[in-house]
């Protein structure tokens, strides 16, 4: 068979693209080009209609392309109402199924008119949408809620339900029959809960309704009670849950743990998000043998939990994941209490694959160059590493620029850093001046992102942009979020990441270029691209140079270019880089 597409199969691609919004369309006009595209000729007209119709929010859009003697929007905007004026004719149920088998996606909003499904009810001998695989049921009207059955086709995939606070067991009954009676082949689900602890059900039921679903391999709850946990051991090939309680307080409904017996999960995914009852996760970690969890995502409230509980719940954690599979732990904390390194860090230094850690919380107290070295050791693998502080009162930082040699060394991958840094620490500029050959021995390619948070301290700018641009050869972003720490700490680092870096970075470029070098994107250079050479160069030409104006500051113990006529003292530094 020839290796290039045909005709039609470009023809495809080219509606797809339309319809995802690829990057060389504009999507606001992507639907009239499809709609455009239908009418162009039979070749065009199917993947044109396919595409055009592949998504669709609310049932009233199939009647806009019935005749106006149909239907009829009365009202004005805060208050429309969908009319039906006679019943369908044969070309009005010949227009709905031409379009209605190309639907994929269907999204139903809060309020939607029963006047349509009642309309559409009689033409339903099985499904309305019988190619449809996913469905989003947002229906707050109870009165339209059971209308869901004329659109749970044995090909839905994705299914997500509102359950509102006047829900009863029926409800949860209904969706107990789904996977058994109408999809067998859904394996995403995603539950929505208005007020559960309000509603007539209780927590056994929901966990008898979620049993029945044995083939999910997604389950996403919102409202839930955080006991719903203990249904991951009832659902055999589940990967992925998520458990949240958007915008209220909500914790554990009375369960018993000592019902569930020891078990053990396939689940890969886990986010625990807002205020949930962490003594009830420590239960569940304690009881289930988590041995594939490869990311981890909690979300608490500190304020509502004591730091005994949240030290258990880290206890439990590191005895029963596997330290080998663990790849991304986010921990999320808007409370008040202060975390020190040994309670929250030293627990997750046994998960040696690590390669996403995100700690944003209040403070962390205890972090030395000396625990940064640790974590450099404990995970080679890292890639993303951040602790951000929420506190509203500035701490000095206790890292210095030592640390970022450890990193850089010990981390060949990592690609972002967020860390508050002490920059300002005389004894770290004197030990890495009196050693430039630990830069050049940890010199890192892969990082691109550095913030420094809003605690960072920085003096000497000329000497940490160099520092900086010889360990960190691709760094093109050094973000700041609001200042806590002094202005003119702030305004230093904006200097460095705004003016300093990319004279350096554009030095480099050209200087390399004339050499017919390039610096390595990612890695370590290679014996293909000079892996003799490129660390020369930086160690001589262009290092001798970046040196040179960052003793010139050091011997008079100031930044130079913090004087009133800094512009010059800038328009100085381009000039001795050739700018």
């Amino acid at each position: 068979m020839h290796p290039c597409l045909s005709i039609p199969e470009i023809i495809r691609l080219v509606c797809e693209q339309l319809r995802a919004g690829g990057p060389y369309f504009a999507g606001s006009v992507n639907s009239s080009t499809l709609a455009s595209l239908a009418r162009t000729s039979r070749m065009w007209s199917e993947p044109a209609l396919d595409n055009l119709w592949y998504r669709v929010e609310g049932v009233e859009t199939f009647f806009q392309c019935m005749p106006r003697d149909l239907w009829e929007m009365a009202g004005d905007d805060l208050d429309k109402e969908f009319i039906i004026h006679r019943p369908l004719s044969v070309t009005d149920i010949r227009t709905f199924q031409k379009y209605a088998s190309r639907v994929r996606v269907f999204y139903e909003r809060e309020y939607p008119p029963i006047s349509a499904y009642q309309a559409l009810f009689p033409l339903c001998p099985n499904f309305l949408l019988p190619r449809l695989e996913k469905l989003n049921w947002e229906v707050h009207d109870e009165n339209v809620f059971s209308y869901i059955r004329l659109l749970l086709c044995p090909h839905l995939k994705s299914l997500s339900i509102f359950i509102s606070e006047r829900a009863s067991k029926e409800h949860l009954g209904y969706l107990s029959g789904i996977p058994t009676v109408f999809c067998p082949f859904i394996s995403q689900l995603s539950l929505y809960f208005e007020d559960f602890p309000v509603t007539a059900l209780s927590l056994r039921d929901l966990l008898d309704t979620l049993a029945a679903w044995q083939n999910l391999s997604r389950l996403d709850l919102s409202g839930a009670p955080v006991d719903t946990l203990w249904c991951i051991s009832k659902i055999p090939d589940l990967k992925s849950f998520r458990i949240s309680f958007p915008g209220r307080a909500a914790g554990s409904t009375p369960l018993a743990s000592k019902h569930f017996a020891q078990s053990t999960s396939k689940i890969e995914n886990i986010t625990i998000s807002e205020d949930v009852s962490i003594q009830t996760v420590a239960n569940f970690f304690r009881k289930c043998q988590l041995t594939s969890v490869r990311h981890l995502h909690l979300t608490i409230k500190s304020s509502l939990q004591s730091l005994e509980t949240l030290e258990l719940l880290l206890s439990s954690l590191s005895q029963q994941c596997s330290a080998h599979t663990l790849e991304v732990f986010h921990f999320e904390d808007d409370g008040k209490h202060t975390y020190t390194f040994s309670q929250l860090v030293v627990p997750l230094l046994q998960f040696s694959k690590l390669k996403r850690v995100t700690l944003l919380i209040p403070y962390l107290s205890g972090l030395s160059d000396q625990c940064i070295a640790q974590v450099a050791s404990s995970w080679p693998l890292l890639e993303s590493f951040v602790i951000f502080s929420s506190d509203q009162v500035s701490h000095r930082p206790t890292v210095t620029l030592q640390s970022l040699l450890s990193l850089a060394s010990g981390c060949p991958n990592l690609w972002e850093l967020g860390l508050a840094i002490d920059a300002t620490e005389l004894t770290g500029r004197r030990e890495i001046r009196a050693h430039p050959e630990r830069v050049t021995e940890s010199r890192n390619y892969s990082l691109r992102v550095l913030n420094v948070s809003n605690d960072s301290l920085i003096s000497h700018k000329e000497f940490v942009a160099s520092f900086l641009s010889d360990l960190f050869p691709n760094l093109v972003d050094i973000p700041q979020s609001l200042a806590l720490a002094s202005p003119a700490h702030h305004a230093r680092w904006k200097y460095v990441a705004q003016v300093l870096l990319p004279i350096l970075s554009r030095t480099k470029e050209r200087q390399l270029k004339s050499l017919g070098l390039s610096l390595p994107q990612g890695s370590p250079p290679t014996p293909g691209i000079g892996k003799a050479v490129l660390p020369m160069f930086l160690d001589t030409s262009f290092g001798k140079t970046s040196r040179m104006l960052a003793e010139e500051a050091e011997g008079k113990d100031r930044d130079w270019s913090d004087e009133s006529d800094g512009e010059k003292l800038t328009e100085r530094l381009r000039a001795a880089f050739g700018e």
